[in-house]
């Protein structure tokens, strides 16, 4: 549509108030004149149209599943697959759904047994039974001693950020802000992802 016809709409439908008698009076620079009132009512078009949606809350608009797009962001599902342990597979995902709640806390908690298991599942996945010096109920620091012996030979590096990954779980408490708390978990996360790759699918 011409600008004229458009201008001549606005004004007929009265969705700008700019009386036809008084353009050529108001002029370019007074209050009320024709450029300002169609700018104004444009923006308001726009704003609400295009930039509130845009400023609203996602979670308002679009429902989503988290668990779902932790699963695929850090491929756990083939990760479930691959090691097909029903326990492992039942622990991690109550953690997810733990931390879709947004129960941090016990999110925490729970992703470092997840850690543990998925380590000595590596252990005993790679390491001859006779040099196996873990089990089910041992500690972060007992695997990681173990992780340093044949076949793994972790650095000083690796047996670092695996702390970091146990301390992120021992930092998280019912005390913190909230997104303080999902980096930690998200840390934790990211740490299992690692050790999948690092350690279950170790190539001797």
């Amino acid at each position: 549509m011409p600008a004229e016809e458009l201008i001549i709409y606005f004004i007929s439908s009265g969705k700008i108030k700019v009386a036809e008698k008084d353009i050529i009076k108001n002029g370019i620079f007074e209050q009320g004149h024709l450029v300002a009132e169609t700018g104004q009512y444009l923006f308001e078009q726009e704003y609400r149209k295009n930039m509130l949606p845009q400023m609203q809350n996602k979670t308002n608009i679009v429902e989503f599943n988290i668990s779902r797009i932790h699963k695929e962001l850090y491929d756990f599902e083939q990760m479930i697959s691959i090691i097909n342990n029903k326990q492992f597979t039942i622990e991690l995902n109550e953690c997810l759904e733990v931390y879709e709640q947004e129960k941090y806390f016990v999110a925490a908690a729970g992703l470092g047994s997840v850690l543990e298991h998925l380590l000595y599942l590596s252990i005993e996945k790679h390491t001859p039974t006779d040099f196996i010096k873990t089990h089910e109920n041992s500690t972060a620091s007992e695997y990681i001693a173990q992780l340093k012996k044949e076949p793994f030979n972790i650095n000083k590096r690796d047996a670092t950020a695996l702390k970091g990954y146990f301390n992120y779980r021992n930092s998280v408490s019912h005390f913190n802000k909230g997104y303080f708390s999902k980096n930690m978990c998200d840390q934790i996360l990211n740490g299992i992802k690692i050790c999948f790759d690092r350690y279950y699918l170790h190539k001797c």
